[in-house]
């Protein structure tokens, strides 16, 4: 076929091709009825997800935004700071959650093999089949992941624009100033006076608190 691509002209007539012929039928996308739950060595999830997405498995790894420290050093000085800043680490440490419909092969790097109770599987529905079921499924830790991943200041409605805040971590430590801006990732822009000057500064949720 590349062939005769390649032999076309301008002015050629050309008919259309078959797509369905050629590579066969569109796939319908899979909706499992449970989940299994793979394990995996310490600090492996994102290398095991990767080679899965390499080999076209599916699988899922929860991940939820955590705040880390950091010490910086000052430019040309000894003096140093700590920061904070958001990372994303898997929810469930040392486990992956694969559908019913798809096959692991053995021998993967970084995958220690299926939890099980005794002889059983472990395994987690998709969705619960009657509202008074209590047992978790999949739809409850896709709602974990969402509320983790909420900034604060949108769960309890901690800041607002206007308000007047104090930061607490950072460079900026105990200056003052009153927000301008806030977004759905948990970053304020916050207008504070410095060498006389009124200058607008993004910073995170958790470096101010309210004056």
């Amino acid at each position: 076929m590349i062939g005769e691509l390649q032999r076309l002209e301008i002015g050629q007539f050309v008919g259309t091709v078959d797509l369905d012929s050629v590579h066969g039928p569109a796939s319908v996308p899979m909706r499992p009825q449970c989940w299994f739950i793979l394990r995996t060595h310490p600090g492996c999830e994102r290398k095991v997800m990767r080679e899965f997405e390499r080999r076209n498995i599916s699988a899922y790894c929860p991940l939820i935004a955590k705040q880390q420290r950091v010490v910086r050093r000052v430019h040309g000085s000894s003096w140093t700071y700590e920061i904070k800043r958001l990372v994303q680490v898997p929810l469930f440490p040392q486990l992956l959650f694969v559908p019913d419909f798809e096959r692991v092969p053995t021998g993967i790097n970084g995958v220690s093999g299926w939890l099980r109770f005794g002889e059983c599987f472990a395994r987690i529905p998709s969705e619960r089949k009657t509202k008074s079921d209590r047992l978790a499924c999949m739809a409850d830790i896709h709602a974990l992941v969402a509320i983790a991943n909420t900034p604060r200041s949108k769960r309890e409605l901690k800041f607002a624009a206007g308000d007047l805040v104090r930061v607490v971590d950072g460079p900026f430590r105990s200056f003052s100033g009153r927000i301008e801006r806030l977004d759905s990732k948990g970053r304020l822009k916050v207008a504070m006076s410095i060498f006389g000057r009124l200058s607008p500064i993004l910073m995170s949720e958790w470096q101010i608190e309210p004056v």
